[in-house]
Formats: structure tokens, C-alpha cells, sequence
């Protein structure tokens, strides 16, 4: 999301255990919900939580901010959108929890802890 993309949505937001209606190969399909309709039940995949965490602090028209990491963790990713506020996204990709610090240029350091697998949002309001 740091490289000039201007939008993106889950091809599929919902499906049946077979990856239809309209699917007719043999390859599996993903969704952010899977619809069971012979037990009028539906599951919420992880795709659903992430896109609904990225709905709800960043707003059209966002422009991403540069940021840096001076340790090189390929493990977080991070991404920086200023909205009406400025919103810092982390991905931890690693099994582990992951102790960093967060430089802002007028309001200092923060130590934040990102948990296992996981998406976080720091909030710096104006």
C-alpha cells in the first residue's frame, strides 16, 4: 500500500463452501465470508477482519506518508495514511511479539508492543 496503490477490495466478499455460485473449476476459492447455506450459517475469515480494520481508520482521499526503519524488519510492515488524523498501520507477520519504537517528529517516541500475527493502528490525532 506505500507504492502508489489507489484502492483495493476483496475480489469475493462472500461465497459458498464450494467457492460459488459462479465458480465451476476445481481450485479453491477464499472469501472474507463463507456462507453455508444449508446450515443458514455464515464464517467471518481473517480477510474480513483486516479489511474492516483498514475501513475504519483510513478514509478516502488518505495520502501516504513516507516512513523508514532503521532495523530493517522484514517481519513489519507499516504503512502511514494522513486523513483527518494520522493513522500508522503495522502488520506482524512473525509468530512472535515484537517490542519497537516509533519516532514522530514532534511528538517523540513511543514504545508500542505488536502482538503474534497481527494488524495494529497507532492514532495521532491533529
Amino acid at each position: 500500500m506505500n507504492v502508489g496503490m489507489a484502492g483495493w477490495i476483496e475480489y469475493n466478499l462472500a461465497l459458498n463452501l464450494t467457492g460459488g455460485p459462479l465458480w465451476h473449476d476445481s481450485s479453491p476459492l477464499d472469501s472474507p465470508v463463507i456462507v453455508d447455506s444449508t446450515k443458514d450459517e455464515f464464517y467471518k475469515q481473517p480477510t474480513f477482519y483486516a479489511i474492516g480494520h483498514f475501513s475504519k481508520f483510513i478514509r478516502r482521499g488518505a495520502r501516504v506518508v513516507k516512513t523508514t526503519s532503521k532495523r530493517g524488519l522484514v517481519k513489519i510492515l507499516t504503512t502511514i495514511y494522513e486523513n483527518r488524523e494520522v493513522v500508522v498501520v503495522f502488520l506482524n507477520k512473525s509468530e512472535e511479539e515484537v517490542q519497537l519504537k516509533v519516532k514522530h517528529p514532534y511528538r517523540g517516541v513511543m514504545d508500542i508492543q505488536l502482538s503474534p500475527r497481527s494488524i495494529s493502528t497507532l492514532i495521532y490525532h491533529k
